[in-house]
Order: structure tokens, then C-alpha cells, then sequence
């Protein structure tokens, strides 16, 4: 009688943890079609995520191929002075974009130098002497220069086309200050590209990032992280040429882009500094006297319009971070629009520029000056222009209808915040009285101002508040410590006046 072997009972697979527990690192029962832990929190039991197998990973052999690059160099053709070294970065690791570090730099290394001028003899002959005189050893300077081309460079960066238009979809209505069909022309033929505009390019990204909800989506990492590393990126980039010398309008639009960036990471000194760099660079390029008349038409309007957000922006740093002000334009903003423009656009900048025409000079430098107390000789003239600003404040009406929800959050929450301002400054110079016949005066009119706030809110989707950052944060911050202020004073004045009625005095 022959003997068969017996058949084994089959084992169920060993299933990994679902994904949901994975991340929440609790234990998985691991039972299908949906575990316990899932079952209880009413969540989707999937193990779609690729588990990496622990220990050690592969390399990408950067070490290797750093160790090799001195000996592919040819002694025969190749002098000392040209040697390098390899630099590396996390950045680059993450973004795509190998940096080398030289001693010196020749003109004929690449095309990418020729193209962004920044060979030996656009620095007057300096680099020249340099390496006639440079030791036979290889040299690490501080200064990185990449050479990769700008086309290169915006192939690697992920979502680029996407990141674009988000800004002109959403950002635009804040920051109408160049041609978009002039733009992205530009970045459709990448061999004509240089490294402003490529630059340009990374601090569009950075702004769009930070200030739209979603804007990093499927990406799972948070939303300031994604923006830093495209901070990052245009900063090493700028490292590589002398941006300054070779300044443009483009160069303009990053510094102003990169310091309004800043804000959102609470940076202050930063986005100041950023600020008055996009200032200079426009002083030194002519442009706040005359701009050159060979520009074509979108040139000039983005130019006119690149100096008045730069106003518009300037003024309300300082009065937000008491800084001084460097460059006064009072004028009326541009009446043309693009061509490519929602005639919106034009109307909202307008509207804008009915409410900043308030902070005139005078106003600006009291403010930064922090001039308290009574003006003796002056408090008449002081009391008439903050209560004509007041008033002016009060009878501004916007049509609405012709702004888009961007705008219309703008326009009505700063008139709101410019009411504050306006108060703040008379309670400075001592002019608020709680018997003052005109409410503007009283240290009650926070509260009116905070009664308007809240219906103007009522009438504005949260989206397009959270669309404008932390500066629009700080205008609702500043009316809501104002009314928290005044109601515990006013609190406090009605609980004195009720212990004066006890027949016991309080003991503190």
C-alpha cells in the first residue's frame, strides 16, 4: 500500500499593516477587508504605500564620481588654474541642480556664462588677474557658480506650469505688475532664457506656494516647506552671477516676490531688507526718473506698475513694523491696462489707491517718529487732518461689482484697517477724550470699527482673505487687540465706578 504525503494546510499570507495604521504607528490586527482600527475610526483600510526594505540604502556613488573628477583632467591640455571642485548641497540633491565650485572661471567653460554675463571681462579685467596669479593647487571660493542651463534648471522643478497658474489664476488680482502672456512666452522658448527670469520664475513658485491653499497637492509636505526650498534654489542661483551689475526689471519683481515671501515666515529683517533692494535697484536703473523710451508698451505699464505696488507696499510695511520711508510716489497709479487684462484689475488698483493716497508724507513720518503727547501748537491742524482722513475713510463706497473676490477682501478690509491707523495715531498724540463730541476721538471707536469689520467679513469668502497672507492677518489682528484693549478698559471703568457705591474700598 503506497503512501502518499499527506497535503499541508495552506498558510495565509502574512499582510503588512494597512497604510492608515502605519501612519498613525498603532497596531494592525492586519484582517481584511478592513482592519479593527479602521473599522473604529471610520477611515479607508488600503496598502497601497511601498514598504523600503530597513537598512542600508544604495548610494548614487556622488562620492565616487568626486573622487574620480581630478583624474579625468588632462595634465596635458588642462592648466591649474581651471581646476574644480565639486560642491554639493541638499537643494540641489532635492531640486535637480549640481553646483561646481571653481577657482577661477574662464570665458569659454560654457555657453551659460557668455549668455548671463558673468565672464572676466564684464568685471573690468579683475577675474583675469586673479588667475594669473592663482596657486597651482585647487581652491574652494565662498561664491558657487552653476552651469547648467536656465532651461535645465526649470525642466527640474516639479509642478512649474501648475505653480504659474495658480499665480495668474488667484495671485494676479494682488500683484498685476507684468505682461502675462509676455511671461510665459518667455518661458516656452528656454534657450532665450537667463538667469533673472529664471529666478523670476522660483520666487513666482515660493509666493504661490505660501499664500494658496492646496497649491502643493498630491505633495504631502507642508506647504512652507515646499516654498523654502524654492527660496533656497533662487538664492543659490542669484550666488552664481552678480545679479546686482546685471540688474533688470525681472531682478525687481524677485526681490519685491522673495520680501513679501519673507513675511509669511515672520522674517521681518529680511523681507525689509529685500524690500529696499527691489527700491535701489530701481533707483540705480533710472526708472523712478525716467524710463528708457525704446521699451515697448507692456514694458512701461510693467514698470509703472512694478513702482507703485513697491509704494503701496513700502507704506504698509511702515506702518505695520514702524519702518522709515524711503521713496514717496503719491501719483495716480497707470490708467492703462494689458491687453491680455480683466478690466478688474485696473479698477482695483485704482481703488486702492483712494485709500493709500491717505497716508501722505506728514502722516508717514509722525508715525514712524511715534510723536506723543499734545501737540500744543499743532493739535488743531493734527485734530483736522486725521478727522478730513477719518471722514474720507467713512464716504469711500466701491462698486463691488466690478471687483474680484481677491480685490474686493483687499479694498475693504484695509479701508477698515486704515480707520484704526488713523485712530491710533490720535490716542499717540493724546487727542482721544472719552467725552469727545466726535467718535473718531473716543476711545470707544475701535469697537465701531470692528462692528463694520464684521459685516464687511460676513460678505467675503474665507479664501479670498487667506489668499493675501499674513499682512491681511495682521490689519484683522491689529482691529481685534484694539477692541479686546478697550473692552477691558471699559470693563474695568464700570467695575471702579460700581466699587465706589460699596461701603468697602477694594484692598488693591
Amino acid at each position: 500500500m503506497s503512501s502518499r504525503p499527506q497535503k499541508q494546510p495552506s498558510v495565509p499570507p502574512l499582510l503588512p499593516p494597512c497604510d492608515q495604521c502605519l501612519h498613525r504607528k498603532v497596531r494592525c490586527d492586519k484582517t481584511l477587508p478592513k482592519c479593527n482600527r479602521c473599522i473604529d475610526t471610520n477611515l479607508n483600510c488600503t496598502r497601497d504605500v511601498v514598504r523600503r526594505k530597513p537598512g542600508r540604502k544604495k548610494g548614487s556613488g556622488l562620492v565616487i564620481q568626486r573622487l574620480r573628477l581630478p583624474a579625468r583632467a588632462d595634465p596635458d591640455t588642462t592648466s591649474p588654474d581651471s581646476k574644480t571642485t565639486e560642491g554639493s548641497s541638499s537643494i540641489n540633491d532635492e531640486m535637480g541642480a549640481p553646483v561646481l565650485i571653481p577657482a577661477t572661471v574662464e570665458s569659454t567653460q560654457s555657453p551659460v556664462l557668455k549668455a548671463n554675463e558673468i565672464s572676466p571681462q564684464n568685471f573690468n579685467g579683475s577675474w583675469s588677474s586673479a588667475s594669473s596669479e592663482a596657486p597651482s593647487h585647487t581652491v574652494a571660493v565662498p561664491r558657487r557658480f552653476s552651469y547648467e542651463h536656465p532651461a535645465t534648471i526649470l525642466s527640474n522643478l516639479p509642478y512649474l506650469t501648475r505653480h504659474i497658474d495658480l499665480f495668474f489664476g488667484k495671485l494676479y488680482p494682488i500683484w498685476p505688475i507684468f505682461h502675462e502672456t509676455t511671461f510665459r512666452e518667455s518661458l516656452r522658448d528656454p534657450d532665450k532664457l537667463d538667469l533673472h527670469q529664471v529666478c523670476l520664475a522660483l520666487s513666482l513658485c515660493a509666493l504661490t506656494v505660501l499664500h494658496v491653499p492646496s497649491s502643493t497637492a498630491p505633495n504631502p509636505e507642508p506647504r512652507k516647506l515646499v516654498a523654502q526650498r524654492f527660496i533656497d534654489q533662487c538664492r543659490q542661483i542669484r550666488s552664481t552671477y552678480d545679479y546686482i551689475e546685471s540688474a533688470n526689471l525681472s531682478t525687481i519683481h524677485t526681490s519685491l516676490f522673495l520680501s513679501c515671501a519673507e513675511i509669511e515666515y515672520q522674517r521681518e529683517r529680511s523681507s525689509w531688507f529685500l524690500l529696499r533692494e527691489a527700491i535701489l535697484l530701481a533707483q540705480e536703473l533710472g526708472y523712478y526718473n525716467t524710463i528708457p523710451a525704446n521699451l515697448s508698451q507692456p514694458e512701461v505699464l510693467s514698470i509703472q506698475r512694478t513702482l507703485y505696488q513697491i509704494s503701496l507696499t513700502e507704506r504698509g510695511l511702515t506702518i505695520l513694523r514702524n519702518k522709515p520711508v524711503t521713496v514717496i510716489m503719491f501719483d495716480a497709479p497707470p490708467t492703462e491696462r494689458f491687453d491680455d487684462e480683466d478690466p478688474a484689475i485696473l479698477y482695483g488698483i485704482q481703488s486702492l489707491n483712494r485709500l493709500f493716497n491717505l497716508l501722505d508724507e506728514d502722516f508717514l513720518d509722525t508715525w514712524v517718529h511715534n510723536v506723543q503727547g499734545p501737540l500744543s501748537p499743532l493739535a488743531a491742524e493734527v485734530t483736522s487732518k486725521i478727522l478730513a482722513a477719518q471722514q474720507a475713510l467713512s464716504n469711500l463706497r466701491f462698486d463691488v461689482t466690478g471687483l474680484t473676490d481677491v480685490q474686493k477682501a483687499d479694498i475693504l478690509i484695509t479701508q477698515q484697517w486704515l480707520r484704526l491707523v488713523f485712530w491710533q495715531s490720535a490716542m499717540r498724540q493724546g487727542l482721544l477724550s472719552s467725552v469727545n463730541k466726535e467718535p473718531a476721538l473716543t476711545y470707544t471707536f475701535p469697537c465701531m470699527v470692528a462692528k463694520a469689520l464684521c459685516e464687511v467679513l460676513e460678505s467675503i469668502s474665507i479664501f479670498a482673505i487667506f489668499i493675501h497672507g499674513m499682512a491681511i492677518c495682521a490689519y484683522l489682528n491689529m482691529t481685534a487687540y484694539q477692541v479686546m484693549r478697550e473692552m477691558l478698559a471699559e470693563s474695568i471703568r464700570i467695575w471702579a465706578a460700581r466699587s465706589k457705591a460699596l461701603p468697602f474700598a477694594p484692598t488693591w
